[in-house]
């Protein structure tokens, strides 16, 4: 599977591995890893994202995890940290919650794991709607104006998209036993400020960071993110 990666830094330096959010790549953290200079930074564009070659149907959230293992293994890497942004965080998750884990640093951003509920009684009137074949091809165009952007753009992925945010991860915080960081967007609309409770609860090594910003911190605030990273790894 043909997988594009910028390798930023020096070849000697610690290894810190990124994985980007959902219909994002690893350019996202370009400007990160600037200011990271003293380490090695691989940037990866996840399969079926960006330059990277397209995904089998029938992937989900713990095949990308299986794929950063083997990814890692084949380049003999022996990272200080992985790094992850919402939809990465996702597969980090995942892999740092497996009976065989890395024993490295874990830095979250911004991390989507928890199921995205919505309840309302428009919410209750369409779920009755699709059950009904003629009524759901109808109100279909009513629908998709009010999906998110994210699912609007998943194209192929759609599938494994809804898939994924359906998810709650939150079970799997309790296995995470690395010293983990989160950072947070203080104004973030897609992950919520209030989420943070569970990491701090559930994670039992766990550090967390609030930043003014949202759920775009990794192109908005690199520097602090970049400084915060390397503060965490240094201690």
């Amino acid at each position: 599977m043909p997988i594009f990666y910028r390798d930023v830094g020096k070849d000697s330096a610690p290894v810190i591995v990124f994985l980007h959010g959902w219909m994002h790549s690893g350019e996202d953290f370009i400007k990160i890893a600037d200011v990271l200079d003293s380490y090695r930074c691989l940037l990866i564009d996840l399969p079926g994202f960006c330059r990277s070659s397209l995904l089998p149907d029938d992937w989900d959230v713990g095949s990308y995890a299986r794929f950063l293992e083997t990814f890692v293994a084949v380049r003999d890497l022996n990272p200080v940290a992985y790094v992850g942004h919402s939809f990465g965080c996702r597969v980090l998750t995942k892999l740092f919650s497996a009976e065989k884990k890395p024993e490295t640093s874990l830095i979250l951003i911004c991390p989507a794991g928890k199921e995205v509920v919505t309840s309302s009684p428009l919410v209750t009137i369409a779920k009755l709607i699709k059950k009904i074949p003629i009524l759901r091809r109808i109100c279909e165009p009513v629908f998709r104006s009010f999906r998110s952007e994210d699912c609007q753009n998943a194209g192929k992925h759609e599938q494994l998209f809804r898939t994924t945010v359906q998810e709650d991860l939150t079970h799997l915080l309790e296995k995470i036993t690395t010293r983990t960081l989160t950072i947070w967007g203080k104004n973030d609309d897609q992950i919520p400020l209030e989420y943070l409770t569970e990491y701090d609860d559930r994670i039992s090594n766990h550090t967390s960071i609030v930043l003014d910003g949202d759920h775009n911190i990794p192109d908005t605030h690199p520097v602090e993110i970049a400084r915060e990273i390397h503060n965490f790894l240094t201690r």
